[in-house]
């Protein structure tokens, strides 16, 4: 997959690319790869001329209290979302319930960050929360017995 595909994470209707993360031949390297989808993320935003992102976070919290409707709809695809996450962490040893608080803050940190880009014009939130997320992914699959 190429940046560019890489970096649509959050376009509208698609789940995101997190859960496209390659299996990779050891556990260590999996915080580096959701740095780099942090960072694909923050080349797309840039290219954009900061009008990318996710458009969804922009519909959910206009209609958060007012349209149950599209507040449900909204909900069910960030609930997607968490849920393409997960067996990335599942799968690198994570019990269900770390791998899940995992996604959500990685999914929760992504749609922070966003924000914060666009408001500066400056790809350094994404980047940084990429690395502050991989730090944490890592500290968590660290403490984590391996079968080796």
């Amino acid at each position: 997959m190429n940046k560019r595909a890489r970096g649509r994470v959050c376009d509208v209707g698609a789940t995101t690319d997190f859960a496209r993360v390659p299996p990779s031949p050891s556990r260590s390297n999996r915080p580096a790869n959701l740095c780099d989808y942090f960072a694909a993320a923050a080349e797309h935003l840039a290219e954009s001329d900061y009008t990318g992102g996710c458009p969804l976070a922009t519909v959910a919290l206009e209609v958060a209290n007012t349209n149950d409707r599209l507040r449900d709809a909204c909900r069910r695809v960030f609930d997607s979302w968490v849920s393409d996450l997960e067996p990335l962490f599942t799968s690198s040893g994570l019990d269900e319930a770390t791998a899940k608080m995992l996604a959500e803050h990685t999914l929760n940190s992504l749609e922070g960050a966003f924000i914060l880009a666009k408001l500066r014009r400056d790809p350094g939130p994404l980047l940084s929360t990429g690395e502050a997320v991989a730090l944490l992914a890592d500290a968590l699959l660290t403490a984590v017995p391996s079968d080796t």
